[in-house]
C-alpha cells in the first residue's frame, strides 16, 4: 500500500538516515493570492509525498519564511520552490 503522507515527527528520521534527499516547496490547492498557503513534499521513489500534521493533511504553511524555519528545524539542507502565477 501506497504511503499517502508523511507525519512531521517521521520527516526529522527520513533526513537523518538520508532516506529522503530531494524536496519541493508548491503552493497548497486551495493557495489563492489573497491568501497564499505552502506544502512541503519529500521524494520517495517516482512519488512526491506530502508532509502532515496530526491535525492537517497536508501540512500548509503561511510563508515560506516559516517553511524555511521548520525545514532547518529538521535538517534539511535545501529545498526547491515551484510556484505559479
Amino acid at each position: 500500500m501506497a504511503r499517502s503522507a508523511y507525519y512531521e515527527s517521521e520527516l526529522a528520521l527520513l533526513v537523518e538516515t538520508q532516506a529522503a534527499r530531494e524536496f519541493l516547496v508548491q503552493r497548497a490547492e486551495d493557495s489563492t493570492e489573497e491568501r497564499q498557503r505552502w506544502v512541503l513534499l519529500v521524494r520517495r521513489g517516482t512519488k512526491w509525498i506530502p508532509v502532515r500534521s496530526k491535525r492537517e493533511n497536508p501540512r500548509t504553511w503561511a510563508s515560506l519564511d516559516t517553511l524555511q524555519r521548520f525545514t532547518v528545524s529538521v535538517g534539511i539542507p535545501a529545498f526547491t520552490v515551484e510556484s505559479w502565477s
